[in-house]
């Protein structure tokens, strides 16, 4: 993850109406710069942009919008990376955006177990495979969200967490990594997805540790060891 604060770049797009504001970079620089019209709130730019995000993507999981064409990309894809420059410009531009929208998720599950009591588990993978990488259990990442607190308070989690994001990795991640791949080309985009060497297969730890506990406890590796 990158972090909280966003990409400093200037903003290439006029303001959009809010009412036609879409979850990209385009419309959520729009309603930022709605929201930065209050001078005690353009002092807090990552917390402006989390709350623009917010204002976007409120709604989404309702919105009767799910449907996708076999093997394709929700109409968002296209709109997301519309506009945007090519290249390594406009891939740190989405991965920008990407990351606080992912610590956006983060910050809001742990919010909501903290005022409810109770455990959310969030388990995300990305389509795209980093280059070199094999469609193997090995080389997929996942981001992984649970309380630290209740990890801590019983152990045995972590090993439920393992079993758990192995059986993701292997029933669920694989075949949306083939899937991305296939909708990729579909939509006419070119990728090399082994430009370079093919990465090694390594054993990783069952509990990693991450340093941004106690914020969040992430699997920024693949497929842990399972100790049964």
């Amino acid at each position: 993850m990158s972090g909280n604060t966003p990409v400093a770049t200037k903003n290439p797009f006029s303001r959009i109406n809010i009412s036609r504001c879409r979850f990209n970079v385009a419309g959520v620089d729009s309603v930022r710069g709605h929201l930065a019209t209050d001078g005690a709130l353009a002092a807090h730019d990552a917390k402006l942009d989390a709350a623009a995000m917010a204002f976007v993507l409120s709604g989404s999981h309702r919105d009767g919008r799910h449907a996708t064409p076999h093997n394709q990309f929700h109409e968002d894809f296209r709109v997301f990376r519309a506009n945007l420059a090519t290249g390594k410009a406009g891939y740190d531009i989405r991965k920008s955006f990407r990351d606080r929208a992912s610590d956006l998720l983060f910050d809001t599950a742990t919010a909501f177990d903290r005022i409810n009591g109770g455990a959310t588990l969030v388990i995300q993978v990305n389509g795209a495979m980093q280059p070199g990488a094999l469609r193997v259990p090995e080389h997929v990442k996942t981001n992984v969200y649970f309380p630290p607190s209740l990890l801590e308070e019983v152990p045995e989690f972590g090993i439920a967490l393992a079993r758990i994001n192995q059986i993701f990795v292997e029933d669920i991640a694989l075949r949306v990594i083939s899937r991305w791949e296939t909708a990729f080309r579909k939509a006419g985009y070119s990728y090399d997805f082994k430009k370079v060497d093919t990465l090694p297969t390594v054993d990783h730890p069952l509990l990693p540790s991450f340093e941004g506990l106690p914020r969040a406890l992430r699997f920024m590796v693949t497929h842990p060891r399972i100790l049964a």
